[in-house]
């Protein structure tokens, strides 16, 4: 039953994206002939599209009626002041993002965000974490039933409603496009209100000092925590899910030389792994802690907020650190679109070669491939490409820059400006400078 609550709520979410269009382009709710085109424009006849596309209709009449029936309950959350926050519980990436732009744009309110309801269904990935720990911050919904209205009130309701992360942000009330399952960087400007990736990556996020003692304090009282922490806590993430973007992996053995030189510094390493643990030769080490996820997400949060660095992929985890303003070195980033909104981070690109004579693609061609990211596997596939790990030698040299860069200046490049690549390691701009001309 469970997976069908989740195949149902991942429904919901995109009916607010715009139906049946998932796959292409987030298109603004209300605007039906914009929806309508894109439909016929993207229309395919096989299982999967139609299935979406009739229980999308269903989900989409059933919020009119719903919303009819529950229009006396829809007054009284206006005249009580609370706005309902549709974001992606389904995504742990997209989840932080999202409350991290909230946070931002309530002007650290505290009230006003008491006043906000998430709605959070039990069967969503971030459920363990927002009913004990956001809970402190947000106002957190969780049945399912009640999700469904509130779902339904908002659809229709602009004033209870408000979108954030990669589909709107509330403040200004506008929209943009972002290809969330096709290569990024050719964005249509299908309505002019439209707020494209660059525009994301302009937000100067800070957890407000307020918001993270009272995190802080919620997570020592669920953990019955006394211990006093070293201060040199590095939290470290591998990718480690195999999806069909599986180039946004990394390969665990060129982490061992980090992790040798980290542990004889007297650094503690937390790793928390999905399903395999990547580290077991680390596993006598006093200073490695390793630990499944699952089971342990109020463990992890409370590890993150305690930590000074993240070092690993640029995955849901990553967004989590963001939120907590943890200094970051992303490695093996493919995403160069990625929404970066706490701006002490530093990126280790992957190279990406042609298959066929075996040279290096500079990111000024990626972009005029449309390869600079790698959701859409089957350009990567027509183009006959192949990523290259950054080895052991980059990853060290690059978190040592981390660690001494007290400004975290931009730097800009040809073709690639607003984009993740600005944040590039001095080391690897220095030693592949043929790749930014």
């Amino acid at each position: 039953m469970k997976k069908y609550k989740i195949y149902l709520l991942s429904r919901i979410i995109s009916v607010h994206k715009g139906f049946s269009v998932h796959n292409d382009y987030s298109i603004y709710k209300k605007d039906y002939f914009l929806r309508l085109k894109s439909l016929i424009d993207n229309f395919k006849i096989n299982k999967y599209f139609l299935i979406n596309l009739f229980i999308d209709l269903i989900i989409e009449f059933l919020f009119l009626v719903i919303n009819i029936l529950f229009y006396p309950f829809k007054i009284y959350l206006s005249l009580r002041k609370f706005k309902v926050a549709i974001v992606d519980p389904t995504s742990f990436g997209d989840f932080f993002t999202d409350i991290s732009i909230i946070i931002k744009e309530s002007k650290n309110k505290e009230k006003n965000l008491k006043n906000l309801i998430l709605l959070i269904p039990n069967e969503s990935a971030v459920f363990e974490i927002s009913s004990k720990i956001l809970n402190e911050v947000f106002t957190i919904k969780s049945n399912f039933a009640l999700c469904l209205i509130l779902y339904s009130i908002s659809f229709f309701n602009k004033k209870i409603l408000f979108r954030t992360g990669q589909y709107k942000t509330y403040k200004k009330n506008s929209f943009y496009i972002f290809p969330k399952n096709t290569s990024s960087g050719r964005f249509k400007s299908l309505s002019k209100k439209i707020m494209i990736q660059n525009e994301l990556n302009k937000i100067d996020y800070k957890l407000p000092k307020n918001i993270f003692t009272k995190l802080s304090k919620k997570l020592e009282k669920l953990l019955n925590n006394k211990k006093k922490y070293n201060k040199k806590i590095i939290v470290l993430n591998l990718r480690d899910i195999n999806r069909r973007d599986v180039v946004r992996n990394s390969n665990h053995k060129n982490f061992h030389h980090l992790i040798k030189k980290l542990i004889n510094q007297n650094y503690y390493i937390y790793y928390f792994y999905d399903k395999k643990n990547k580290f077991k030769l680390f596993s006598n080490y006093k200073n490695f802690f390793s630990y499944k996820i699952k089971g342990n997400e109020i463990l992890q949060f409370f590890i993150y907020i305690k930590s000074q660095y993240y070092v690993g992929t640029l995955n849901g985890p990553f967004h989590l650190a963001q939120f907590l303003n943890l200094k970051s070195l992303c490695v093996d980033v493919v995403d160069f679109n990625s929404a970066i909104i706490f701006k002490k981070i530093k990126i280790l690109p992957k190279k990406i070669k042609y298959k066929f004579n075996d040279k290096l693609i500079g990111f000024h061609e990626l972009y005029k491939k449309n390869l600079e990211n790698n959701y859409n596997n089957y350009n990567i596939d027509q183009n006959k490409v192949k990523f290259i790990f950054s080895n052991s030698n980059e990853i060290l040299k690059s978190f040592n820059e981390l660690k001494n860069t007290k400004n975290f200046n931009k730097k800009n490049f040809k073709s690639n400006n607003g984009t993740v690549l600005g944040y590039t390691v001095k080391n690897f701009i220095s030693n592949n400078k043929y790749l930014f001309n």
